[in-house]
């Protein structure tokens, strides 16, 4: 149809050359004026069949802008946080009704804008759990990245080398981060020893690795089980074997696993085994 468009166009203007070359022969003025008009007849049929489509078009108009703004509508940011320790999600806002419990350093998601806001600092997030699972917890049981300390590490009460030394943290320590300032972060990592660290600083010292913090889970979970007094013979058995396991790795768990089982008197000495051996072997043979 665009070429009759054009061929209406072409006609026109040769209509006009021979008018003013060949004006005085009525023959060829019929023959282009009646193929003139057949193109203007096109013409006004592309025109409706425009028409048309707009019509189409603004049908469709509201079905489209509402496909495209649900494709770019923007996401909630969701921020990731950490359990601070074992504690339990409720199904609601209530906090009345239990719906799963987490576990040390188990993560999970919530949206900042939707906090509800409670008085005391009691803040309530709605959060999604690994499982896609949403329920209801308050945010001061949450911190930031969980991080596992390689060596002795001094924590001290403000981000100051020259502030004043509030504990010092054992090497294999869980704890977590709450604030950054340069070198320096704020963690919680709960009672140690006979001080709870909340919002003490240390500078290095620590390291983010998920596979260690497994290991450091590990670790405390089995050490807690064989302190426990009046733990279970299958609790305890079920510590050592996890202590073991540790022994063989290549983290700083190795180490500080073997001297673990040491000290509950559960490692045989290699050497004190192959004595017995031998003393055993003589009394047989005598």
């Amino acid at each position: 149809m665009l070429g009759n468009v054009e061929t209406a166009k072409g006609f026109h203007c040769r209509r006009h050359d021979h008018g003013r070359k060949r004006n005085s022969h009525p023959g060829i003025i019929a023959m282009e004026t009646t193929r003139y008009r057949a193109a203007q007849k096109n013409i006004i049929f592309l025109s409706g069949d425009t028409t048309m489509k707009k019509a189409i078009l603004m049908a469709l108009l509201p079905v489209l802008i509402f496909a495209c703004k649900k494709e770019v509508e923007k996401k909630p940011d969701l921020a990731k946080k950490y359990a601070k320790y074992g504690i339990a999600v409720y199904e609601d806002q209530t906090m009345k009704k239990w719906m799963a419990n987490l576990a040390k350093a188990e993560g999970v998601e919530f949206d900042p804008a939707a906090v509800i806001v409670q008085p005391g600092g009691e803040d309530i997030a709605e959060v999604m759990l690994s499982d896609g699972k949403t329920g209801y917890l308050q945010l001061k049981h949450l911190a930031d990245t969980p991080i596992v300390f390689i060596e002795d590490t001094k924590a001290h009460e403000r981000n100051n080398p020259a502030s004043r030394v509030f504990t010092t943290l054992p090497k294999g320590t869980i704890g977590f981060m709450i604030d950054e300032k340069g070198e320096w972060v704020q963690i919680y990592a709960g009672k140690i020893a006979d001080r709870w660290v909340t919002r003490q600083w240390v500078r290095g010292g620590y390291s983010t690795d998920e596979n260690l913090l497994i290991d450091a889970k590990l670790y405390e979970e089995a050490t807690a089980a064989l302190a426990k007094s009046g733990a279970k013979d299958a609790e305890k058995k079920e510590a050592k074997k996890k202590l073991e396991d540790l022994v063989k790795s290549s983290t700083i768990f190795s180490d500080l696993s073997s001297k673990k089982l040491e000290e509950f008197g559960d490692r045989e000495n290699p050497d004190t085994s192959e004595v017995s051996t031998e003393t055993k072997e003589e009394s047989i043979s005598n």
